[in-house]
């Protein structure tokens, strides 16, 4: 039988992986944890294997996080933002380390203006890779 691809597995997925990427934890850590393998925590964020019902309470513990938390949208992803973003890109940008790494960054600047500059800047080099 071939597995399916769902959606909601994968959604579910990137959301412990950015948790755990914001806690920086190592997938192996995670799995300690929980007290699985760091190969079905890969499993899991890749949306390979559906997360059971008896286990996501289990991660939700370990990544200090409500068990509602993988259940609502990404709230950096609102509906106005959706061609923005289209196919969950921002979830895929927060979801690997460096994504979080630039974002924990760009937060820490506080200048409005040099954090405009570096989204033109980013906008430039986008443009030339077209």
């Amino acid at each position: 039988m071939r597995k399916r691809d769902i959606p909601f597995d994968r959604r579910v997925g990137n959301k412990v992986r950015m948790r755990r990427l914001e806690l920086g934890l190592s997938q192996g850590q995670l799995a300690d944890a929980v007290g699985i393998t760091f190969q079905q925590i890969q499993k899991y964020e890749k949306g390979t294997n559906q997360i059971g019902a008896n286990r996501l309470p289990e991660i939700a513990r370990a990544l200090d996080v409500p068990l509602a938390y993988f259940f609502e949208p990404n709230p950096t992803c609102k509906k106005d933002n959706a061609e923005e973003f289209p196919g969950g890109l921002m979830n895929d940008f927060l979801a690997n380390r460096a994504g979080m790494n630039f974002m924990r960054a760009f937060c820490r600047i506080s200048d409005r203006k040099l954090r405009r500059q570096i989204v033109d800047l980013v906008n430039t080099l986008a443009a030339r890779r077209k």
